[in-house]
């Protein structure tokens, strides 16, 4: 009814797993790859090929392990970070060199976009990491407060600015 205070959307995930989906940590634009697999003629029975696609795929997720854990918000998206700097580095030695190659004027263009993209990805990349870090131990430091009526407003709050 009215002046009845709208009750913050239900995480399935938090349901399901109570508290502990908070230990889970946030992964961000983990560059995975996975690569199909093919299997010819196969007469397997259905119990055999189910494990081989299991045991394919969970190789492959193996392999990717370090991917996963370098995007992690939890500390603060280190792959991210180095992805940022990197695009920054390579516009910063790759655009005056394009330039060079075309003329004087479009090398000076080229040191300016590539000086500005440095400073740019330098910038975003460390920002962004910043605020993913503070933001995991943001929720660390409230989940020892052990004060759950205070955890709910605090999430409550928080999904309304999402």
């Amino acid at each position: 009814g009215e002046g009845e205070e709208a009750e913050a959307p239900v995480d399935p995930l938090a349901e399901i797993l109570g508290g502990y989906h908070l230990l889970i940590p946030s992964v961000d634009c983990a560059p995975l790859k996975w690569n199909c697999l093919v299997l010819e003629n196969t007469t397997d029975r259905l119990w055999l090929f189910l494990r081989r696609v299991k045991e394919y795929y969970r190789r492959q997720a193996i392999m990717q392990l370090h991917k996963m854990v370098g995007s992690m918000d939890m500390l603060g998206n280190p792959m991210g970070l180095f992805t940022s700097l990197g695009t920054g580095v390579s516009d910063f030695f790759f655009e005056p060199i394009a330039g060079l190659t075309r003329g004087p004027a479009e090398f000076a263009l080229g040191v300016v976009k590539g000086s500005a993209s440095l400073l740019q990805n330098t910038v975003h990349g460390t920002l962004n990491s910043a605020s993913k870090l503070s933001r995991s131990l943001g929720k660390g430091v409230a989940r020892l407060s052990f004060d759950d009526q205070w955890l709910r407003d605090r999430r409550r709050e928080q999904s309304k600015g999402d």
